[in-house]
């Protein structure tokens, strides 16, 4: 309110002002997300398992801007082609039930006579004499005219009908009472004359007139739940008495002194839509939704605060994977340094809202140590409006960043210009790189996305698959059209994803979990280990961890140089010293051969990547090998090159340094070692 004073401070008069949203559009959204809002918590309230009543008792409010809010609800409501045809729907096609009345019937149509009816034959005084040639008259001399009896009746006076008759009434009650508020604007007085003529017209037919007054709702009522014109009224009243009433805990986020903060009523609204989504694809027993109402004798309370933690749990089942989940509101990270426990590894954070999927079976923390969770995030943003034309902006700007680092010759006015807009466009851009922060820093994300009233959904995938991501989805109040199905469409792909076992999501997550289980071992950074190639057949070679060496035995000078010309190396596979194959061995890239009493060795060579064959004695003597084979059969490696050739001169490693080496006579076995721990032996270099 803006009050005009003249010259000597005398009132000229008072203009009211309205601080509007920049969106042009933000009194539709307003409406629509307050219905939106209504219609998925009766929805949910459907489905509450543990009250089915709540007593009824409409208050006018001490606050007159909330009881306008509430009148404005009211009158578009009943003047509404939707609640005027259900209205008219439910007078002309009611639901009845039946009723037991008492009535009079003449005793001589009676044919039936129970307890009831036996007492009235001998008490009633209004009497006729029985016939004598009746058989009975010489025991029963006289019976009553007429008896009392009951007859089923059909009626419109059921609890669904009291409950509409009692909405209406409701609705009147409130119009009249908020009637003080209209004198002295006249727009405001003609609005709740009208709405009081249309709703008294609806109460002053005859079926109403049947109707008593109710004293609980039965919200389990499969009419108020699914008749076509019952569901409308029973949606508006919860629109009036949690939407405009706005009884939760939030609501002043929303309401208080008559402003409309529609970022936060957005964020509300994102809640309701995201959990409808989650509703669909997930199990959310009952206990869960449970604990987002909170019942009283006179309200119906909501459980949804900003900046305070909601969670809501299910599950999930798969032909491939069944999973728990968890939905989050206002979900805290807080730091922690520890990387197999939960939490941001750099400062807290707490996205708006955060989807959680883990494997059935164990419990959250377990899966965050095994690396078997899995997080998104989204946030609610209503000011933005053009996701592309923000990346768009970014890149503009920073190309813009390197072509022109010096505005000198920018005038104060264009400076300014700038100034406003790269203040504009810094808090735009600090929305996006807060989803960067938390695909980044929360452990075990793998997507954050803004949610925001817009026309251009993108999404950005890091790599094949649909995670890991980031990006945004344009969700605004349009009805059928509000972006929900391509929403829950991303979340089912991501469940989807999260149950393929053979995914590539999948093989990182094991990948991370198995690097980062223990702690970081001895570093060979003081080591010069050039001689360990970065690309294989034009390919990054495996990481020295993942790459193995086997570690053979040298007879002597003949049998080293059978294993030169040859490019043959044997290894027995029975008696003693016998060669037991495991993963490492057979996939051994690099033979480092030792000769007698040789703890000190720089024979490195490359093996084939066909990986070794099973020779026998006979195989073995055809490769002219230098003695008689003591064994029957033989692993047989095949070295690369020609001629053959160390991989490396003038570097050494002592073979006693390695984890499976056993001295004395058993000192030739031979055995594999990756070379993440052969690079450790490095001992000496010329």
């Amino acid at each position: 309110m803006l009050e005009v004073l003249d010259q000597s401070g005398g009132d000229c008069g008072k203009a009211e002002i309205e601080v509007c949203s920049v969106k042009t559009g933000y009194r539709e959204d307003y409406r629509k997300m307050l219905e939106d809002i209504a219609n998925i918590c009766s929805d949910l309230i459907f489905q509450h398992s543990s009250s089915v009543k709540q007593n009824i008792e409409p208050r006018l409010e001490n606050d007159a801007k909330t009881n306008y809010q509430k009148f404005a609800f009211i009158y578009s409501t009943i003047r509404s082609r939707d609640f005027s045809e259900a209205v008219h729907r439910i007078i002309y096609s009611p639901v009845t039930r039946w009723k037991e009345i008492e009535i009079l019937k003449d005793v001589r149509s009676t044919t039936k006579f129970g307890r009831h009816g036996i007492r009235q034959i001998s008490i009633v005084r209004n009497r006729i004499k029985v016939p004598e040639e009746h058989y009975l008259a010489d025991r029963i001399p006289s019976l009553p005219l007429k008896i009392s009896t009951f007859k089923n009746t059909e009626t419109v006076d059921s609890p669904e009908n009291r409950f509409v008759k009692h909405v209406l009434q409701t609705f009147l009650d409130f119009v009249t009472s908020i009637s003080k508020y209209s004198k002295g604007d006249s727009v405001f007085e003609r609005e709740v004359i009208k709405a009081t003529d249309i709703i008294s017209e609806w109460l002053n037919n005859p079926i109403f007139r049947e109707i008593s007054a109710p004293s609980f709702l039965p919200l389990n009522s499969p009419t108020l739940q699914k008749k076509d014109g019952y569901r409308e009224i029973l949606r508006a009243w919860i629109l009036f008495f949690v939407a405009a009433k706005l009884v939760w805990s939030g609501g002043p986020d929303v309401y208080d002194a008559g402003k409309k903060n529609l970022s936060v009523l957005y964020e509300y609204w994102i809640f309701f839509k995201l959990l409808n989504i989650i509703c669909e694809i997930f199990s959310i027993p009952n206990s869960s939704i449970d604990l987002l109402f909170e019942y009283s004798p006179n309200k119906l309370d909501i459980n949804l605060k900003k900046g305070k933690n909601f969670n809501l749990q299910g599950y999930y089942k798969n032909a491939g994977r069944n999973l728990n989940v968890q939905f989050s509101y206002n979900r805290k990270f807080q730091h922690e340094e520890k990387h197999f426990k939960e939490g941001s590894w750099t400062v807290n954070l707490n996205p708006d809202f955060t989807l959680s999927l883990w494997p059935h079976g164990m419990s959250a923390e377990i899966a965050e140590e095994m690396e078997l969770m899995l997080h998104i995030h989204f946030d609610a943003k209503y000011k933005i409006d053009n996701f592309v034309s923000l990346l768009e902006d970014m890149n503009e700007k920073m190309g813009m960043e390197k072509k022109s680092p010096n505005s000198d010759g920018d005038t104060e006015f264009t400076k300014e210009i700038t100034k406003k807009e790269e203040n504009q466009r810094k808090y735009k851009h600090e929305d996006l790189l807060k989803m960067h922060a938390y695909k980044d820093a929360i452990r075990r994300t793998a997507g954050a996305y803004i949610l925001y009233p817009g026309d251009s959904p993108k999404t950005l995938q890091g790599f094949h698959e649909i995670i890991p991501g980031l990006g945004a989805f344009n969700i605004k109040p349009a009805g059928d059209k509000d972006g929900t199905g391509e929403l829950a469409k991303f979340i089912k792909a991501v469940v989807n994803n999260f149950a393929d076992r053979t995914s590539q999501r999948e093989r990182s997550s094991y990948s991370a979990w198995n690097i980062y289980k223990d702690e970081p071992a001895e570093t060979v950074s003081d080591r010069d280990v050039h001689y360990y190639p970065e690309l294989i057949d034009k390919k990054r070679a495996p990481v020295p961890e993942d790459e193995y060496v086997l570690i053979g035995y040298c007879k002597g000078v003949a049998h080293y140089n059978w294993i030169v010309e040859k490019g043959k190396y044997n290894a027995r596979l029975t008696g003693a010293g016998l060669l037991r194959i495991k993963s490492a061995e057979a996939s051994a890239r690099y033979l480092l051969l030792h000769g007698p009493g040789q703890l000190r060795t720089g024979y490195l060579y490359r093996l084939s990547a066909e990986g070794p064959e099973i020779y026998t004695k006979q195989d073995l003597k055809k490769t002219e090998y230098p003695k008689e084979p003591s064994q029957e059969l033989y692993l047989v490696y095949t070295l690369t090159g020609n001629p053959v050739q160390p991989v490396t001169i003038g570097i050494e490693w002592d073979i006693r340094k390695l984890e499976n080496y056993r001295p004395k006579r058993q000192s030739g076995y031979p055995f594999a070692v990756s070379f993440a721990e052969l690079m450790k032996a490095q001992v000496k270099k010329y």
